[in-house]
């Protein structure tokens, strides 16, 4: 291909707004990319816990994003609750608020949600 990139930043946009998985998706694989692990390892059912905080890492990441719970849970093959579990625990682990957070969130525009984000 030449270097060519098979999407612009405008086509990923797209594809993104008319399937929201796959923006998760991309997180995912930006997190397999950073840490090593296979993508398949932070969305399958292994319990290490490194490979769960990894996971807990994409659905903090994909949630500051402004994907919604349930989006995020689709794409890891998760309940919703699971992920606000997820979001919360790294939070703490970042000594942050949830509050805090949504604001943060909200103000970069990224607060269109499904209802489940409270």
């Amino acid at each position: 291909m030449n270097g060519a990139t098979l999407f612009t930043d405008e086509d990923r946009a797209a594809l993104v707004a008319a399937v929201p998985e796959l923006g998760v998706r991309l997180v995912i694989d930006a997190f397999a990319a950073e840490t090593g692990f296979p993508a398949d390892w932070i969305i399958g059912q292994r319990r290490e816990a490194v490979v769960a905080r990894v996971r807990q890492r994409v659905m903090f990441r994909a949630w500051m994003l402004g994907f919604p719970y349930a989006v995020i849970g689709r794409a890891l093959k998760r309940d919703h609750t699971t992920v606000l579990h997820g979001v919360k625990a790294e939070a703490a682990r970042c000594g942050l608020t949830m509050e805090a957070l949504r604001r943060e969130r909200d103000a970069r525009g990224k607060g269109q949600h499904d209802g489940h984000d409270d």
